[in-house]
């Protein structure tokens, strides 16, 4: 009995979560591709540029193949929704470091796509959507 309420909460918690993303800010393309592959940053950390397979969850959660975790959330109302990740703990400071974009720039970059940003606190990256997840931990890969 226990199993299938375990179960139904599962489900009912995905279910809720697909809703949300259906009515965000960003195209609907986005979050399937986040979901699926890989985001591949080249994190200009002080203590050494550091590559990073990034995998985005359903469940809000956020894992590396660097043993690097964190989560992610979206906040703001329609039209001004940000989406915000934070990463960590790196070995050196700053151990954690995190970014908020807004969703109405977010289409669904396609494989290959490459881009710079900046996390807080001023640490620049390169990143890169890798197909797939074939280096994700065995958790990420079953979200």
């Amino acid at each position: 009995m226990q199993a299938i309420i375990v179960l139904a909460v599962a489900v009912l918690a995905l279910r809720c979560t697909a809703a949300q993303e259906a009515k965000t800010d960003a195209e609907p393309g986005y979050w399937t591709n986040l979901f699926e592959n890989t985001m591949r940053f080249t994190v200009m950390h002080p203590a050494g540029k550091q590559v990073v397979d990034v995998f985005y969850n359903r469940d809000r959660t956020v894992v590396t193949n660097a043993g690097l975790t964190g989560a992610w959330r979206t906040e703001g109302g329609p039209g001004q929704e940000m989406f915000c990740y934070e990463l960590g703990a790196f070995a050196a400071p700053p151990v954690m470091l995190s970014e908020c974009f807004p969703l109405r720039l977010m289409n669904n970059p396609r494989i290959g796509a490459k881009w710079g940003g900046k996390m807080k606190p001023n640490i620049n990256y390169l990143a890169e959507v890798v197909a797939g997840r074939p280096n994700a931990p065995v958790t990420a890969a079953a979200q």
